[in-house]
């Protein structure tokens, strides 16, 4: 670290999101700082899209950094057609009409819905669930306890693979189950253009952090300690090994991230602000470069699903929650040069054993390894007849100790709203921070 011990911004998370918002306001003209906490994961995957504001405040076209969409999200089935949704709601339109007609015509009556209130509302998370109360029947008047995202899709759907697949594309995202009240939030995001993915996640992150250290954006590498408010203006914040720091604000780059970490979070919480589980990433290492199966209506460029049915994500969720790996785990994974990365969303945070929860030991990731491949290899056609090894990296693991718990009259941080893009809406906050907004 440098000599610097006062900041305008501290921004908590070295996540996509978190570097663009640290660096946006570093353009502003804010002293800033962003903090690798630890809880990241190393092997990204798909990272949420870049803006248009974000590529001109930070003059992505001067790095060279191509962005690449993802070209589709498909959900593979055991013996059954798989399903695909896409950028462009027609074309889901007519993905889903190929499996259910009549779930077609229903997924664009209800994509067009979401769209005009997300727009509408720019993502505003209270006044967009308001929104969504008004189009969904049966809900409490309060907003934040409307229709589960399984309520919701057994009330416009009728096919079974469709409900699965629109589930696995919600629900992964957020690490939840389906039940959870005012989870049909997270269905606002699957064709929102603003929250599609892109594929060339570690080249993004790598830009943003040379674009952070040239805007002069410090860099913390120490688990935070604690938070205190000094007085109306500003905030101590202490880590260990570490000289204190002072700052007017701070604020995480998601939500999730904050609740991993301890923090309490401004404001109310939906569903997906936050997880009590896990997620794991391996990466298969193969001899050659992998292919989709040529049964399958996508490419290189898609991100891909494994749940058999919507219950069986319930299943899952409720399973890391009681300190178990379900037995049929729900998989997303993606192709890459010579690999396959897949995420497993739902891993328990520590292990239920008959001592009491235990933290997860090396054994247990060699287990969840091989129990990826298995369920992997019943889809792929013979794709891992070659793999050369396998790496297992978790995320939000918790020690035998429990949460990291900061002390108990620490203030609540600031932390982007939730759905929609990830990056935009840290970047946003980040300049409503500093005052650039």
């Amino acid at each position: 670290m440098k000599n610097r011990r006062h900041y305008d911004l501290v921004v908590f998370g070295a996540e996509p999101s978190g570097l663009a918002a640290a660096a946006c306001a570093a353009r502003a003209g804010a002293y800033c700082a962003v903090v690798k906490t630890g809880l990241e994961a190393n092997s990204l995957a798909a990272a949420p899209a870049v803006p248009d504001f974000v590529w001109r405040n930070l003059d992505l076209h001067e790095t060279g950094l191509a962005i690449e969409p993802v070209s589709a999200r498909i959900s593979l089935f055991e013996g059954r057609a798989a399903i695909a949704t896409y950028a462009d709601e027609r074309q889901t339109q007519e993905a889903i009409a190929e499996v259910s007609p009549m779930d077609g015509a229903l997924w664009s009556d209800l994509s067009s819905e979401l769209a005009a209130k997300v727009k509408e509302e720019d993502a505003d998370p209270v006044a967009l669930l308001e929104g969504l109360a008004q189009i969904m029947p049966d809900l409490h008047d309060d907003p934040f306890a409307i229709q589960s995202l399984r309520e919701l899709l057994d009330d416009f759907f009728e096919n079974e693979d469709v409900k699965a697949h629109l589930a696995a594309v919600a629900g992964s995202e957020f690490a939840i189950g389906g039940e959870e009240p005012g989870s049909s939030r997270a269905l606002a995001a699957v064709n929102d253009e603003g929250a599609w993915r892109v594929k060339n996640a570690d080249l993004l992150c790598l830009t943003l952090e040379r674009l952070c250290e040239r805007l002069g954006v410090e860099r913390i590498a120490a688990p935070l300690s604690s938070l205190e408010r000094q007085d109306g203006r500003t905030l101590k914040v202490e880590f260990e090994d570490q000289e204190p720091i002072r700052t007017r604000a701070f604020m995480a780059s998601t939500p999730r991230l904050a609740y991993m970490a301890g923090l309490k979070v401004e404001g109310p919480v939906s569903p997906m602000s936050h997880s009590d589980t896990a997620q794991a990433i391996i990466s298969v290492k193969l001899a050659d470069q992998p292919s989709p199966p040529s049964d399958v209506p996508g490419d290189r460029h898609a991100i891909y699903y494994i749940a058999e049915t919507a219950e069986e994500i319930r299943i899952a969720r409720d399973a890391v929650l009681e300190g178990r790996m379900p037995e049929n785990p729900p998989l997303v994974f993606e192709f890459g040069e010579k690999e396959i990365i897949v995420r497993a969303p739902y891993c328990p945070r520590l292990i239920a054993s008959e001592d009491g929860p235990r933290e997860w030991t090396g054994q247990d990731c060699q287990v969840l390894g091989k129990q990826v491949l298995q369920r992997l290899g019943k889809y792929l056609n013979g794709t891992l007849k070659d793999v050369q090894h396998t790496d297992v990296e978790l995320s939000g693991a918790l020690d035998a100790d429990g949460a990291q718990q900061l002390n108990e009259d620490a203030p609540a941080v600031q932390a982007p709203a939730v759905g929609g893009n990830e990056i935009g809406a840290a970047a946003s906050l980040a300049l409503e921070l500093v005052g650039g907004a």
